[in-house]
């Protein structure tokens, strides 16, 4: 982990699990998916997602973002830069959805930050 002054300490995504608070990872993203619809007949409800695959030296990770974060963070994610993410809700990886072999992953929340890494 290392400090950088105003985030949270940069830290490994092998290392994120969900008890983890206070994280900061800076990743690549390797991949970013297209818009898509979902919906849940049984309780009526639908919107649009999107997830990408961010990777470091220790691991890579799948990250979604559903609805508002869609509208927050879609042009922003692009393959091959570089982020500092943090605040994410990290939960057990659905292996449907899954493309890493991380068994966890990231959903993007109103809390969440993502900024483009200068240095």
């Amino acid at each position: 982990m290392s400090n950088t002054p105003g985030r949270a300490p940069v830290t490994s995504i092998s290392a994120i699990v969900p008890y983890l608070d206070n994280w900061t990872i800076k990743a690549h993203v390797r991949s970013k998916s297209n818009l898509q619809e979902w919906t849940k007949p049984e309780s009526n409800l639908n919107g649009t997602v999107f997830s990408f695959v961010a990777f470091d030296e220790s691991g890579e990770i799948n990250i979604r973002g559903f609805n508002q974060q869609v509208n927050r963070f879609y042009e922003l994610i692009l393959p091959e830069k570089v982020y500092y993410i943090s605040k994410c809700s990290c939960n057990l990886a659905k292996e449907e959805f899954n493309e890493t072999s991380n068994k966890y992953e990231l959903t993007l929340n109103p809390l969440s930050t993502i900024e483009v890494a200068d240095d």
